[in-house]
């Protein structure tokens, strides 16, 4: 979705939680950041008492600060749509992007999406001020679909100049 968007010339910023597995296993994670397509290791299954650990994973903090970083307000005030990937228990628990998501919903009317469990999608309009949500399952709705409503809260005109 953020390829095809970003193909029609929308500016999307914020960044793609991209998995690593290993012999079928999921391993970890990378951070992929829109703008710059620059992946760094998010966190690992790895054991590392340097890091944070939350579930069975073991966080890097510089890379969290890089998402910080990336989701800022300075870094995203020219962007059409700020994409968060993905919003889980650990920003729930003030964690990983909940300041940046905080800053977001009370500075910027620019429109997000963000990938949620389906488990815990009814506690994030509780814990964020999010205003008008569309809630798409991925394991229902199409590619086009989802791209199709992006660009109609993105140009609601029906404006849309390549």
């Amino acid at each position: 979705i953020t390829d095809r968007l970003q193909e029609q010339k929308i500016k999307v910023g914020g960044f793609l939680s991209i998995g690593l597995n290993e012999n079928g296993k999921r391993t970890g994670f990378n951070l992929l950041d829109l703008e710059s397509s620059e992946q760094t290791e998010l966190c690992s299954d790895k054991k590392d008492d340097s890091r944070i650990r939350f579930g069975q994973y073991f966080f890097n903090n510089e890379t969290i600060l890089r998402g910080l970083e990336i989701l800022s307000p300075n870094q995203v005030s020219d962007k059409q749509l700020i994409v968060i990937d993905e919003i889980g228990p650990l920003e729930l628990n003030d964690g990983g992007w909940n300041d940046a998501i905080e800053k977001l919903t009370e500075s910027t009317s620019t429109p997000q999406l963000w990938v949620v469990r389906k488990s815990i999608v009814k506690k994030i309009p509780r814990k964020w001020n999010i205003g008008n949500a569309y809630i798409f399952d991925i394991s229902e709705s199409s590619i086009l679909e989802v791209e199709n409503k992006l660009k109609e809260i993105l140009f609601p005109e029906g404006l849309l100049t390549l």
